[in-house]
């Protein structure tokens, strides 16, 4: 197999989201077989650090990209200097991978065969649940960046030579928006990572107690405000239940409106966890007696990774039904539309209170990533597409 030199362009490395984590690892799958070097508009030092530990060239190219207001206002200068840049480093490759807008946009200007990476339709313009439950002046901004720049994005997607995606789900949502076909190419888990994992200092900790486990970056989609007022549903009819909340970020509108409800109220076992420390999170995920994931959304809450490792580590797992890839309801943890409450609050109770019930969905939760959610496999595939695109 001819190794491949891979120009791989993302937006930003700013938080430990999902897309962070699928262009850290994927990248260092396909790094086994071939080079890959990385581009980014920005990064933080401590993004940066992770990524060269994991043996990833990475080069920032701005101070700014989407999340930041002046980035919109200088879109097209920045954009023509990091394609001068671009274009110069474009002659070394074969083939360029781009992932979240604007990224897309200087692939198909670099001359070289493109394959698009699309998590979803880019959220700050298509995502209507998410932009609406946003606050007004963002709201407006986001409004004026779609007009002048969303054809930008749509007319990207439609001249990329091909375009993949992380789950079925998202497919019509893709078709919907660019009018494209796209290929899934399902990410993967380190089971040989993540995996059943004993934490004594955490046992000792939380002995004699039930844990419920929640991820959230505390944007309006992940719903934990919702997860609250069930929780302390639960909480009146089992004994010694915590919540126990990880947090991607700890700091938003969302947050504060938790924090305030659980001090007015007086809500007691409910612990915000900060961000837990990657290798840590085994040990967190087999702590739990269940996962649950109550996010909503067409692409943004359709994929999870707390999700999947979970189950790759023995962790049954509760989630809405926005994706039904992830997990098999009655098998390896239970589906709920999202304002189903009595479903939810049934099946946590279920887990909280059956112990082999727990041990029989986990078991079932782990062979199915095992069988169908390694790195390995998605390497496999993405080298396919990009095969198929050189000629």
């Amino acid at each position: 197999m001819k190794k491949l030199r891979i120009m791989w362009l993302h937006s930003h490395l700013s938080l430990p989201s999902g897309g962070t984590k699928y262009v850290l690892e994927g990248i260092r799958e396909l790094s086994k077989n071939h080079i890959v070097d990385l581009y980014v508009q920005k990064t933080t030092p401590q993004f940066e650090q992770l990524f060269k530990k994991a043996g990833i060239n990475i080069t920032a190219m701005s101070k700014y990209s989407t999340g930041d207001i002046l980035f919109w206002f200088h879109f097209s200068k920045q954009l023509k200097n990091e394609l001068k840049f671009l274009k110069n480093q474009a002659k070394s490759y074969d083939v360029v991978v781009s992932s979240m807008f604007p990224m897309n946009v200087e692939a198909n200007a670099l001359g070289l065969p493109h394959l698009q990476s699309c998590f979803q339709p880019y959220a700050f313009f298509w995502d209507s649940l998410m932009i609406n439950k946003l606050p007004f002046v963002q709201r407006l901004l986001l409004k004026f960046a779609k007009i002048k720049f969303g054809k930008l994005d749509i007319e990207a997607t439609k001249k990329s030579d091909k375009v993949v995606t992380v789950i079925a789900g998202v497919q019509k949502w893709i078709s919907k928006v660019y009018h494209r076909d796209s290929i899934v190419v399902h990410p993967g888990v380190d089971t040989s990572f993540f995996k059943p994992t004993l934490d004594l200092n955490l046992q000792n900790k939380y002995t004699g107690k039930k844990i419920i486990l929640h991820s959230t970056d505390w944007t309006p989609l992940k719903r934990t405000n919702w997860l609250i007022d069930e929780f302390v549903s639960i909480n009146s009819k089992i004994n010694n239940v915590v919540l126990l909340i990880m947090e991607v970020k700890n700091v938003g509108v969302e947050r504060e409106k938790v924090i305030k409800k659980i001090n007015d109220k007086k809500i007691k076992n409910i612990e915000l966890c900060g961000s837990v420390p990657e290798n840590l999170l085994p040990a967190y995920y087999s702590l739990a007696d269940v996962c649950v994931y109550v996010g909503i959304g067409e692409g943004a809450a359709a994929a999870s990774y707390i999700v999947l490792e979970s189950m790759a580590c023995e962790t049954p797992v509760i989630r809405t039904n926005y994706s039904l890839e992830e997990v098999e309801h009655g098998k390896t943890g239970y589906l709920f539309e999202k304002d189903d409450r009595e479903s939810f609050e049934k099946y946590v109770i279920e887990f909280l209170t059956n112990p082999k019930l727990k041990l029989e969905f986990g078991k079932a939760g782990r062979n199915f990533i095992q069988e169908n959610r390694s790195w390995k496999k998605f390497a496999e595939l993405y080298e396919k597409n990009l095969f198929e695109i050189i000629g």
